[in-house]
């Protein structure tokens, strides 16, 4: 978990004065994830594109919750 933490503050060092969106950062942080839940995303099932889109905001509420407890600490 604390290497998650030092990825995002990596990022944000990188570039300081640049807003970053959680779609960026979870992209940035978690590759693989979101790359299989872009290609699910990208089905003509339906059921796979609801998988996909779950898959991709369980990552975004990740990259929340440690933006959050990086910024309480």
């Amino acid at each position: 978990m604390i290497e998650i933490e030092q990825s995002i503050l990596n990022v944000f060092k990188a570039n300081s004065s640049k807003e970053f969106s959680t779609s960026y950062l979870a992209k940035e942080i978690y590759t693989q994830e979101y790359e299989t839940a872009d290609t699910l995303c990208l089905s003509s099932d339906k059921i796979t594109i609801q998988e996909g889109k779950r898959k991709k905001t369980e990552l975004h509420r990740k990259i929340l919750y440690y933006l959050n407890k990086t910024l309480t600490l």
